[in-house]
Order: C-alpha cells, then structure tokens, then sequence
C-alpha cells in the first residue's frame, strides 16, 4: 500500500528501509535547485516515465518525493496499481523536506 509521511517519518522508514530506492519525480531544473542524497530522478513529465517505473524491482520499498506531493502521490498511485507493494509518499514533497533539515 501507500503510506504518505511527513519528513521526519520518511526519513525514519528509510533509514530502517531494506534495499530502499528513493526516487524524485521532479524535473532537472528542480533538482539542480537541492535535492535529497542518493536519489534517483526519474522527470514525471518525461515522456516514458511508466515505463521507467516498470523497470524498478517491485520488492524494494520505494520512498517517493516531489516539490509539494502532488506528483508523488500521483506517482504512488501509478505504482501501486502496477503492483509494487511498499511505497511511501513524501508529505509536503521537497519543500517540506528542506524545511525540516537543521
């Protein structure tokens, strides 16, 4: 299922996560601006975006985000429909995130 967690739980479950992908649906301009470690982008309006998101391993838990959870939580949507089982939405997206960083 999909879980939708503010920034200190997502970070929590991702830290305890075994073999998590984080991924940023964001687009490169976004990205270039900040970013969270370790993340792969995948550009959610990028024309073949499902089909990247079809190659994923549907075993791994997947923590997405966005710049203010709109896309993300659209995103989740989409995965859980095409059977990935584990996913987490970023509450707040990005924006959030930087926000709760000391």
């Amino acid at each position: 299922g999909v879980q939708v967690l503010p920034p200190a739980e997502f970070k929590a479950a991702y830290d305890q996560a075994n073999n998590p992908i984080l991924l940023d649906v964001r687009t490169m301009s976004e990205v270039q601006q900040g970013a969270i470690q370790k993340a792969m982008v995948i550009d959610f309006y990028e024309d073949g975006f499902k089909d990247k998101l079809d190659k994923l391993n549907r075993d791994q838990p997947v923590f997405v985000y966005c710049a203010a959870g709109g896309r993300s939580n659209k995103c989740a949507k989409m995965m859980k429909g095409m059977g990935f089982t584990d996913i987490y939405d970023l509450k707040g997206g990005y924006g959030a995130w930087a926000k709760d960083q000391p």
